[in-house]
């Protein structure tokens, strides 16, 4: 396959398919920074998109928000990644603590499940879950749930060492 592309002083340039991926890459590379992305490998492969609603909830646990996290192929491959833990997002307080993590440690029961991410080239795929403002601890053989305390928090859409540019949510006095 063939393109023409116009180049300046030229009429008209002759660039092939690796040409066109080059140039598929370099927009990768420009844009990939504006979400989070797997820049592990020579070029970055996924994207990630966290989306909080509401902005605010209650603290306590007894108030809910929706976490949307968008996983996208960069890629013109098919992109398949195992997932210890698909809750695929992590909280921080404004101080950089990790309160929640997407690790398996962390993870409550029925999110341990290993998750099977399967992209077909430029897919995309949401996940979406709910958090009701607490942390979940693995203490005395078992896991705890702890309410967080009021304040501002950040969540980020989290696979693996990727994250995405942050959302804001804070949880209010009840």
């Amino acid at each position: 396959m063939v393109l023409r592309v116009r180049d300046g002083d030229r009429p008209g340039l002759a660039v092939g398919i690796w040409g066109v991926i080059r140039q598929l890459r370099l927009l990768t590379m420009l844009t990939a920074p504006i979400v989070g992305c797997d820049a592990t490998g020579p070029t970055p492969t996924l994207a990630l998109r966290a989306e909080v609603s509401p902005a605010a909830i209650l603290a306590g646990g007894s108030d809910t928000a929706t976490i949307r996290v968008t996983v996208v192929n960069l890629t013109a491959l098919p992109i398949e990644r195992v997932v210890t833990c698909d809750n695929l997002f992590a909280v921080e307080s404004l101080v950089g603590g990790l309160v929640v993590s997407n690790y398996r440690v962390t993870c409550p029961a029925e999110n341990s499940i290993p998750l099977i991410i399967q992209l077909d080239p430029f897919a995309s795929i949401e996940l979406m879950r709910r958090w009701t403002g607490v942390s979940v601890r693995y203490a005395d053989g078992g896991y705890v749930a702890v309410a967080l305390p009021p304040g501002v928090y950040r969540v980020y859409g989290a696979l693996g060492d990727l994250r995405s540019r942050p959302e804001i949510l804070e949880l209010i006095r009840p």
